[in-house]
């Protein structure tokens, strides 16, 4: 049986948003209530499974957009 450390949650965000228009970039980036969208969701995971690691998965021009929205994040994040 696993135990609870060792699962990980898998978090898709490699869409590009485009139906949603891309000022401000793709949507999981943008901003409500002066959080990225994916940091909510991090931060719900986070809280759900504090000591379960997140693989969060980009589009390969996002990286510089994920780092700037885990930072100061305090579960553990994998960019894949």
């Amino acid at each position: 049986m696993a135990r609870i450390g060792d699962i990980a949650t898998v978090l898709l965000a490699a869409g590009r948003g485009e139906r949603a228009g891309q000022d401000g970039g793709p949507k999981q980036y943008r901003k409500i209530g002066g959080k990225p969208v994916i940091r909510h969701t991090l931060d719900a995971l986070h809280r759900h499974n504090p000591a379960g690691r997140i693989v969060l998965v980009i589009h390969k021009d996002d990286a510089d957009h994920a780092e700037a929205a885990i930072e100061g994040f305090s579960g553990s994040v994998e960019l894949v």
